[in-house]
């Protein structure tokens, strides 16, 4: 696959406030044409700043860009329109900054309107749009130039289910037409939504990188689920070390299992407390647990998230 972009050993240190800050502590990866990237992290983990040095807003403390790609396409988590004018409007400027005009640029209009469900809001002023209609303006500016390379910074945050549909097909689209795509996000499901690859960040700092059945494969807790015919039942060292009693369920445990250990050991370790075991199964690794392992992050909320 064909590089569009390769960030090496990136580093970025503020220093406004009491005590400078590192952003981002030896960062390197590359993103391949007709390639989804994804790139995840909790709050604080360097997501932002990163795309803001891909994109040439922010200049890094020390590492290298290489942008093999001649046009860029950059969708910040903030939006970025002007509420006063309509839609198209926007639309145009951002085209012409790209150095589109004329009938190619009302085309492009036309065509990425059209692919994300704003061609009836076209000659309306922003200001009037409704949340998801703007995310969608917002991410059309960004695409009307048919870019080579797409940063995108956790566009769907807060949209209604219609807009992240449509956003996320048409960044599908784009990748499948040869685009290289950079997409930050906080929202699990959409990794796989996406047919990407993930580069995980924790603290500044790529963690794991990989598809997500390959991080829960090397990185998810295994988890065995005992249920004794009573509850109160005292489990062994160092079961009892590893275990959750359910607060709904005394009679059920829930073990997060050490390396190593597996379900065939665990029932040897119960000794006599097996006597009351009514069933055991260990469930499947989950790319949720390899995340929330990898980055310390907290439990997913909702059908779509993560804090």
């Amino acid at each position: 696959m064909t590089a569009a972009l390769e960030v090496d050993g990136l580093r970025h240190r503020y220093d406004e406030g009491a005590e400078p800050v590192t952003a981002l502590d030896g960062v390197s990866l590359t993103v391949g044409c007709g390639e989804v990237v994804a790139l995840l992290g909790p709050n604080g983990a360097g997501k932002s700043t990163l795309v803001s040095i891909i994109a040439g807003i922010l200049q890094p403390t020390a590492g290298s860009v290489d942008r093999m790609v001649a046009t860029l396409g950059l969708a910040p988590q903030d939006e970025a329109l002007y509420p006063t004018l309509s839609a198209r409007a926007n639309l145009r400027h951002f085209g012409r900054l790209a150095g589109l005009s004329g009938p190619e640029l009302e085309d492009r209009i036309v065509e990425v309107a059209s692919e994300l469900l704003i061609a009836a809001v076209l000659d309306r002023k922003v200001r009037h749009l409704s949340g998801g209609e703007r995310r969608r303006v917002h991410a059309a500016a960004a695409l009307v130039p048919d870019p080579r390379l797409v940063l995108l910074d956790e566009p769907t945050a807060g949209v209604d289910v219609e807009t992240r549909v449509e956003l996320l097909a048409s960044i599908r689209r784009r990748a499948d037409r040869g685009a290289a795509v950079l997409y930050s996000t906080h929202y699990l499901q959409e990794v796989e939504q996406l047919d990407a690859r993930v580069v995980m960040l924790a603290n500044g700092r790529v963690v794991a990188e990989g598809r997500p059945d390959e991080l829960a494969r090397r990185f998810a807790d295994r988890v065995v689920e005992l249920r004794f015919d009573r509850p109160g039942v005292a489990l062994p060292p160092p079961l009892d070390a590893w275990s959750v009693a359910d607060a709904g369920d005394p009679a059920r445990f829930t073990i997060t299992l050490p390396d190593g250990e597996r379900l065939s050991t665990v029932l040897d370790r119960l000794g006599p407390a097996r006597e009351a075991l009514e069933s055991a199964a260990m469930s499947q690794p989950t790319f949720e647990q390899a995340f929330r392992r990898l980055t310390g992050a907290g439990p997913v909320v909702g059908e779509v998230g993560v804090t």
